[in-house]
């Protein structure tokens, strides 16, 4: 895999009308899949379900993964600022719950 911006996407445990968004960067030395791999290594459940928590500690079922791949040499360099710029205007609505807690006002 290469660096890029990756996202994944869930919803609330107690109300599946709740959906969540989580935004992340793989730059540098790393890999969109070394990065998954760190998010999602000990979020199974029980059942073989991916669970992550809120910043207010509310579960989550994670149901679908997706990328934005950086795959031209030099191109990494862009991939902080796509994340932050995805990260303060995804949901100016306030539809989801942005999973992410760094970088948030």
């Amino acid at each position: 895999m290469v660096g890029g911006v990756y996202f994944y996407f869930g919803y609330s445990r107690s109300n599946p009308d709740k959906i969540c968004v989580y935004i992340g960067k793989a730059s540098f030395n790393s890999t969109t899949g070394r990065r998954l791999w760190s998010h999602f290594r000990y979020a199974f459940d029980e059942n073989g379900q991916i669970v992550k928590t809120s910043s207010n500690g509310d579960p989550y079922n994670i149901e679908a993964i997706t990328l934005i791949p950086f795959e031209i040499k030099g191109m990494t360099c862009f991939v902080s600022a796509l994340e932050e710029h995805l990260i303060t205007e995804f949901d100016k609505e306030g539809k989801y719950e942005i999973l992410n807690v760094t970088g948030r006002k």
